[in-house]
């Protein structure tokens, strides 16, 4: 019996740091904040303008009008890739480029549709700070219509 009691509180406390740390984890969400983004700024990246109407959050849908613009400013911090689309119904114009990489892009509602915008960006640390392999895929959904 010696010793129980003290098994017992340890593992207690080892269950509840546990369960502490994974519900901190889980109800954070990851804010982007860019030297790009402006007063409109969305959750999803997505500048607000009277063509874009965010539908989701979470996921991060978005509704443009065809034929309107919508920009999207991607969260500093990471270098990212070329965002690309996976329909004809939104093409990604005017990409921006910084010494990190792509930080902004325009997507054109072009046809009435749905299209999926992805991008990769890998975590970028300062010249002789040790970084950790991180990569995160980017993705937006996007309902192109005719009205919003």
């Amino acid at each position: 019996m010696k010793g129980t009691f003290g098994t017992f509180l340890g593992r207690a406390l080892i269950v509840t740091a546990f369960t502490v740390s994974t519900i901190a984890w889980t109800g954070s969400e990851v804010r982007a904040s860019t030297p790009h983004a402006t007063p409109g700024q969305s959750t999803c990246d997505i500048v607000l303008n009277p063509s874009v109407r965010i539908v989701s959050k979470t996921p991060c849908v978005v509704q443009i009008r065809l034929g309107g613009n919508a920009r999207l400013n991607l969260s500093t911090g990471f270098r990212w890739g070329n965002p690309t689309s996976t329909s004809r119904a939104v093409k990604v114009t005017s990409i921006s480029r910084d010494s990190i990489g792509v930080f902004s892009a325009v997507l054109h509602a072009a046809n009435v549709g749905r299209a999926t915008i992805h991008d990769t960006g890998t975590e970028s640390c300062k010249p002789g700070v040790m970084c950790p392999d991180l990569a995160i895929l980017w993705t937006l959904r996007i309902v192109v219509t005719k009205t919003i």
